[in-house]
Parts: C-alpha cells; sequence; structure tokens
C-alpha cells in the first residue's frame, strides 16, 4: 500500500498476548521489515520483534515517573521539560521509520506501549499520523501464567497488571482498534482472521493461507496447560466482553464503558498502587546507586590488578637492582685488589730495573777491571795458544801501560 497518508500500526497488548506473532504475521503480509529488533529470549526464541529504540525510550520514561511497568502510573507525571524531550524524541523516531518505510505501512509493538498512550496520541495529532491501533487479546489464563512464570509475580499482582493495561489501551483509543483474538489463530476462523486484518490494513490479503501454516505452530496454543483460575471478579467481566470481540466489528460502546467502569473501580485502591510505586522509586534509586558501587568496585578490582602487577614488577626490579649493587660491589672489590695488584707489580719492576741498573754497573765495572781483561787474555790465549801465545808478552805489556795511565 503506499503510505502517503501517514499511517501508523500501533501494537498493543498486555504482554505475552500473541503481539510477537501479530508481527511476525504483518511481516509477511507486506509490512515494512526494519533491522533494529531486539534479540530473541527462551519465551520468544524467533525474537519479541521490538523496535529497541522506541523499548529504551519506554524504559527512560518509565524511570523518569519512577514507577513499575505493571503498576498504575498514580500522581506521576513527566515535568514539562521531560515531556518536552520524550515528544521530540518520538518525533524523530516517527520521521526516520516512516521516511525508511516508504510506501510500505509500517508499524511497531511494546507491552510498554499502553502506558504511555497519551503522549504517543498528542504526538500522532500533531504530526498529521492515523494510527491504526490493534489489540492483542488473549486468555488471561495464560497471559497470567506466563506473567507469574516470567515476572515472577503473584497472581493477583499478574490479574491486575493484565486488567489495568487491558483497560487503559481500551479507553485512551476509545475503543477505535482491531482486536486480535489469540486464540482464533489456532482454530476455523484464521484464515477469515487473517484477511479481515489484511483489509483493515490496506495490505496484500492472497497468500494468507500459506502465510498461517508457516508461522501459526500448535505448541504455541498454551492455554489449556496453565492449571489456574482466575480470581479477579473485574478481568473476568472484562475479558467475558473481550472474547467476543472480533476485528473492529464490535459494540465499541460497550467495551469503553465495561473499561471504564473496571478501570474506576481499581481507582479506588491507588493508594496501595502510590504506595508500591514509592516503595519501586526507592529501590530503584538503590539499584542505579549499587550499580554504580559495582562499576566504581569493577574500576577498583581492575586498578588493584594492575598494582599488584607494578608491584609484582616493582619486587623483581628491586630483586634486580640488588643482585646489580652486589656484583658492582664485587666488581669494586676485584678492582682494588687488582689495583694493589698493579701497585706490587709496578714496584716489583721498579725493583727490577734497579737491580738491573745495579748489574748492568756491577758488570760494567767488572769488565773495565785489570783482572778481568787479564783474565779474557789468558784465556783467549788458551783457546788458540799458538796464535796468541806468540802476542801474548805484547798484550801484557799493553795491559800494564793502561792501568799504570
Amino acid at each position: 500500500m503506499s503510505n502517503s497518508k501517514k499511517e501508523v500500526v500501533v501494537i498493543i497488548g498486555t504482554g505475552r498476548s500473541g503481539t510477537s506473532l501479530l508481527v511476525q504475521l504483518l511481516l509477511e503480509m507486506g509490512m515494512y521489515n526494519q533491522e533494529n529488533f531486539n534479540n530473541s529470549s527462551e519465551e520468544e526464541p524467533l525474537g519479541l520483534f521490538e523496535d529497541l529504540e522506541i523499548v529504551d525510550l519506554h524504559k527512560s520514561m518509565l524511570s523518569a515517573v519512577g514507577v513499575h511497568a505493571m503498576t498504575p502510573h498514580v500522581g506521576r507525571e513527566f515535568t514539562v521539560t521531560e515531556k518536552k524531550q520524550f515528544k521530540e524524541k518520538i518525533k524523530n523516531i516517527l520521521s526516520e521509520r516512516i521516511l525508511n518505510a516508504g510506501d510500505k505501512l509500517w508499524g511497531f509493538k511494546d507491552p510498554r506501549t499502553t502506558l504511555f498512550l497519551p503522549i504517543w496520541l498528542e504526538v500522532f495529532n500533531e504530526m498529521g499520523i492515523k494510527p491504526r491501533f490493534l489489540l492483542a487479546q488473549r486468555n488471561p489464563v495464560s497471559v497470567i501464567s506466563s506473567m507469574m512464570k516470567q515476572n515472577e509475580n503473584g497472581q493477583s499482582f499478574a490479574e491486575l497488571a493484565w486488567l489495568v493495561r487491558s483497560c487503559e489501551a481500551i479507553i485512551q483509543t476509545k475503543g477505535q482498534l482491531f482486536v486480535v483474538n489469540y486464540e482464533d489463530w489456532f482454530g476455523s476462523e484464521a484464515i477469515e482472521l487473517g484477511q479481515s486484518l489484511a483489509r483493515y490494513l490496506s495490505l496484500p490479503n492472497d497468500g494468507i493461507e500459506v502465510i498461517l501454516e508457516r508461522k501459526i505452530l500448535d505448541k504455541l496454543n498454551r492455554t489449556s496447560a496453565s492449571g489456574i483460575e482466575i480470581s479477579n471478579s473485574l478481568v473476568r467481566r472484562l475479558y467475558n466482553i473481550l472474547q467476543n470481540c472480533r476485528g473492529d466489528a464490535f459494540e465499541v460502546d460497550k467495551l469503553v464503558a465495561a473499561a471504564k467502569d473496571c478501570s474506576h473501580t481499581v481507582a479506588e485502591f491507588y493508594g496501595w498502587a502510590e504506595f508500591a510505586n514509592r516503595y519501586y522509586s526507592s529501590f530503584e534509586v538503590a539499584n542505579a546507586q549499587a550499580s554504580k558501587l559495582e562499576v566504581k568496585a569493577k574500576k577498583l578490582t581492575k586498578k588493584n590488578r594492575l598494582l599488584a602487577r607494578s608491584l609484582k614488577t616493582h619486587d623483581a626490579l628491586k630483586a634486580k637492582a640488588h643482585s646489580l649493587q652486589e656484583r658492582v660491589l664485587k666488581l669494586e672489590g676485584t678492582k682494588t685488589r687488582l689495583k694493589s695488584k698493579n701497585i706490587t707489580l709496578e714496584q716489583e719492576i721498579k725493583d727490577s730495573i734497579e737491580n738491573q741498573k745495579t748489574s748492568d754497573d756491577k758488570n760494567h765495572e767488572l769488565e773495565n777491571s785489570s783482572s778481568y781483561k787479564l783474565g779474557s787474555l789468558l784465556i783467549s790465549t788458551f783457546k788458540q795458544p799458538f796464535r796468541k801465545l806468540l802476542f801474548l808478552p805484547y798484550e801484557l805489556y799493553k795491559l800494564a801501560i793502561f792501568y799504570k795511565n
């Protein structure tokens, strides 16, 4: 279909009421398939098909008013600044998604949307967008059983949450919605329901039977396996009317009147909700502080590990420095000993030189003495007696004259 009229599909419901299945079917029928869906969970292994940015926005809005997602927002309103900021964020999301969808129809689902329908309706009106509300409705026995398991809350609390969200969805939309009963997907009404839904949203309605065969699994129908009975009479009363509503062909005034009557009755006990919200708000503050302390503790733990490694490195370097210092001391001792030994060697060399000089002087004096020369002359004569003996008198004469002078 062409989305020139700026229409947006808004899937509302209490949670655990078939909203994820409804999104999957709409995507198969031709609704724009965006990429930023959140991940699968134990309850929804195929994925929750919720817009992550819208989910984060709703969480921020819950934090701003300081209430639990399952309790009435009694006396809890946004400040002027908060409301302006949240409306601006919603406008940015809508503008971006509609632009990306082009000619295709875009829609979203998040169980928290019901809590903030007034601000969404304001934005839709300001932007000239026509919301097409789809109310995912399921037997409260199954919804409440699932809530009890998922959120670990008691049955009475889960019943109150179902009642408050269902009433808000009907009252805020003034009953201008298309009711999709989850159980109808598993009965003979499935094809007719799929075709009616496609016509309501101006989506192609051919191939509905093939889509249903591929997406509707018997294991998803767990209504009879819950084993609980609804104790809240208001829940029973509202569901008795809702289960007879099909598509947009139902008595709107009767449904809205019943929702308002139930809502007024519940409002008489809103003092308990306010008390619970105050307690929850304090808990959230304490939890936030605990989270901050946990982050600081992790940082300190990391710093402690780094400090321990630094100390270990410091000790290793200190031990190495000590070892090097001992080596330096040993080298200094060796240097001192070598220096002392060098001095001794120098003195010995000096003494040796002096002794050598003294010896040389004595040798020189001996060589110049008359006895040495006479002895040398005689030894020479004995070595060569025939030749030297002839000149012996002459040599003795020369020697006598030399020493006489």
